[in-house]
């Protein structure tokens, strides 16, 4: 079911992404489902037709003013016509599984020129001035539950959607979420290919589905765009860790960088049992699936940041970490990681507002100062640094200085040594049981 909103300036995009459904087409086992609503400013094809039709794509299709059912207008930046349309697709063509795509702009937190708030948002509907808010998501995710089912797969082809916040906003009412960290190209998802798949093998799991997509994207544009399919059954531990990395930060960030390396690895950890299929292109080196709302300079939070928004801020104390941050921490090594983190610029490179949450962590143990790992199954040199770990506690311990912290990767060794100066131990990315 794609949620096609082409009542904006990417109304041509819409047209092309619903040519390319029609070139695949429903069949006896997949149905392709479309609400698709146009506008009379941007492109006259198809018999210019303005109104919102909703409609089974077929092969071939093509879409003029008598494909599907003239509805009228609609604001799709409603979320009754979400659930309308969501509803109707489950009523009148009830399957096994069902993917839910929100198709238009998206954005972050960020200002727009004219330095007006734009909230986390997609689907913008021109006619209307309206756009869906991702409360709003939410709550039509949990109308459409109620009254009928979950959806497996929610996927956004919209800009900037690939974030923690969004995850943890929808993750009770999807399976699977598929997003970009950072703006999709006017092409949008390859739609031809991912359903001539889904239709050669329609048994496909969510996951499966997922990350399918995430494969079809990346091969669509050279391998240089980013995509990623998100677990969000694992949300909940992910926003865990998050706040716990908050805290480290919060409370430790001057006297206890090992504390705050213990938290960015298990960030880290989480992420990797969260994301399914991540693609990155050369130029985003540091993505790994999922961004997180992280300003550099506080004149670019906007205080509509919080939990009476979206939740993430309501049920983590990220925000609370971020306003320590722009207070005590200019000029210091975790300043320092977020300048080197992977950034997705929401305003043409001028105001950076999110970050790759996997980057920044390991930003973070790059920076740490006084330091040393072991990591049992490093092979390679030992410098005792996270890339160039010890490989046994023996020579871990032989060279740390008292009071240093060693930082102990998920791996096991068996030795015997008495431990005679004053160390930290800290388990880094999973449990460690130091002794019997």
């Amino acid at each position: 079911m794609v949620y096609l909103d082409g009542d904006c300036d990417l109304e041509l995009s819409a047209i092309n992404d619903f040519l390319e459904m029609a070139t695949v087409g429903s069949n006896a086992n997949v149905k392709i489902l479309a609400l698709f609503d146009r506008t009379a400013a941007h492109d006259t094809t198809y018999g210019d037709w303005s109104e919102t039709r909703r409609g089974i794509v077929n092969l071939n299709d093509t879409p003029n003013s008598t494909w599907g059912t003239n509805l009228g207008e609609l604001n799709m930046g409603h979320p009754q016509t979400l659930i309308d349309f969501v509803e109707w697709g489950m009523q009148t063509y009830p399957a096994s599984r069902y993917a839910v795509v929100l198709w238009d702009h998206g954005s972050g937190w960020q200002k727009e020129a004219e330095d007006s708030l734009r909230f986390k948002s997609v689907c913008i509907d021109e006619t209307s001035g309206d756009r869906l808010f991702m409360r709003e998501v939410r709550a039509a995710l949990d109308t459409i539950e109620t009254n009928e089912v979950q959806p497996d797969l929610l996927g956004f082809d919209a800009c900037l959607m690939g974030m923690v916040e969004v995850a943890y906003e929808i993750r009770q009412h999807a399976s699977v979420m598929v997003a970009s960290e950072k703006g999709i190209p006017l092409a949008g998802w390859p739609y031809h290919t991912i359903l001539a798949d889904l239709v050669a093998s329609p048994t496909m799991s969510a996951s499966q589905l997922g990350s399918v997509t995430v494969s079809r994207y990346y091969q669509s544009y050279s391998n240089s765009q980013i995509l990623s399919a998100v677990n969000l059954a694992s949300m909940d531990d992910l926003s865990a860790k998050v706040d716990v990395l908050a805290q480290a930060l919060r409370y430790n960030w001057n006297s206890d960088a090992g504390a705050c390396v213990q938290a960015a690895c298990g960030v880290m950890t989480a992420i990797d049992a969260a994301v399914i299929a991540e693609a990155h292109g050369t130029s985003w080196p540091g993505s790994n699936g999922l961004a997180i709302y992280y300003p550099e300079l506080s004149a670019n939070f906007s205080s509509d940041y919080n939990g009476t928004t979206i939740l993430f801020p309501l049920d983590t104390h990220w925000e609370e970490f971020l306003s320590d941050f722009y207070t005590y921490m200019s000029g210091s090594w975790v300043a320092d990681a977020r300048d080197q983190s992977q950034e997705y610029s929401t305003c043409g490179g001028w105001c950076p507002h999110h970050v790759d949450l996997y980057d920044f962590c390991e930003k973070l143990i790059e920076n740490a100062a006084g330091l040393v790992w072991a990591d049992f199954d490093h092979v390679g040199v030992e410098n005792g640094t996270y890339d160039q770990p010890y490989n046994t506690l023996t020579e871990a311990v032989t060279a740390a200085s008292g009071g240093q912290t060693i930082c102990i990767k998920p791996s096991s060794s068996s030795e015997t040594l008495d431990i005679t100066k004053e160390l930290t131990l800290r388990a880094c990315g999973g449990m460690a049981i130091v002794g019997e």
